[in-house]
């Protein structure tokens, strides 16, 4: 699983240590530590930060002076992890790096590394202050491995999904740009791939969001579990995206209950009814759906 860490570049020397006592963890396979420095020469930086923090599954805050009082660190990158945190898709662990009044700061009611909060630099030996950090990481993530993690395949992959529920989330404020880029799915068949099915207009005041599905399916429902005002681009045709204007708050999403054409069932014989398409055995003549039957 990827590991995000957001850091003050004074406080680099923190991070050498802790990926030191992270290696039985990375050399097992366990986590991907992720932090700028990976970001290549020419690289969009902004982009690669806010793409590699919609994909981790673990974000770790070395927390410090330097890091409070960075306006990028502290405004940009904790506001998208918490986030995250907040809507199940990530885990954020503060990490004491150096003492630093914390106790107003967003993430003061998550526990933080090492034992009690106590700074890493107030340890007498900082390879046990580090030991108990690399304890408290490994707990999360064989808490987190214990659970499903792998996604199943895109929903347009699925050629008996009669009908789904996505919701996408923009994260950020208006024109802010910071967007989370997936679309998860209430039911257990995959996920919209949010590049490809989700547009975003962001133009001050009045920004819109779309939210289309895929070709084989129709819009029959959109609401917005945010409170904002949901529209369809062209009246009465729900083939069309529906779009979301985004109100001047945190959080805004848009919800969308597709159903699949019928027309664009696969007839397979054997694998879905000729008649209805309702699923059927390999060997099954007999449609419990509609009642026909198959000679």
């Amino acid at each position: 699983m990827q590991v995000f860490v957001s850091y003050s570049h004074r406080d680099e020397r923190f991070l050498q240590e802790l990926e030191k006592h992270l290696a039985i963890l990375k050399r097992k396979g366990l986590i991907e530590l992720w932090y700028d420095r990976a970001i290549p020469p020419g690289g969009d930086l902004h982009r690669e930060i806010d793409t590699n923090l919609d994909q981790a599954s673990i974000v770790l805050l070395l927390v410090s002076p330097d890091f409070i009082a960075s306006d990028y660190c502290y405004a940009k990158e904790v506001e998208h992890a918490l986030s995250l945190h907040k809507m199940g898709k990530a885990r954020v662990v503060p990490i004491i790096v150096r003492p630093v009044d914390w106790s107003g700061a967003p993430f003061a009611d998550l526990k933080a590394l090492p034992k009690d909060g106590k700074p890493v630099s107030s340890w007498k030996n900082r390879d046990e202050a580090f030991l108990d950090v690399a304890r408290g990481i490994r707990a999360v993530v064989e808490e987190l491995g214990a659970q499903p993690t792998s996604l199943p395949q895109p929903i347009s992959s699925h050629p008996l999904v009669f009908d789904y529920q996505g919701e996408i989330v923009q994260v950020g404020g208006v024109g802010s740009r910071l967007v989370t880029k997936t679309a998860w799915l209430i039911t257990e068949h995959g996920y919209i791939n949010a590049n490809e099915y989700v547009t975003h207009y962001f133009n001050g005041a009045g920004d819109v969001m779309w939210a289309s599905c895929p070709p084989e399916f129709r819009i029959v429902g959109a609401t917005s579990p945010t409170g904002n005002v949901v529209f369809a681009m062209v009246e009465g045709d729900k083939d069309t995206p529906y779009g979301l204007r985004i109100k001047d708050q945190m959080q805004n999403s848009i919800a969308i209950t597709c159903e699949r054409k019928m027309e664009e069932l696969p007839r397979v014989t054997g694998t879905v009814c000729s008649q209805c398409y309702a699923p059927k055995g390999p060997f099954q003549k007999y449609c419990s759906q509609c009642g026909s039957y198959a000679t």
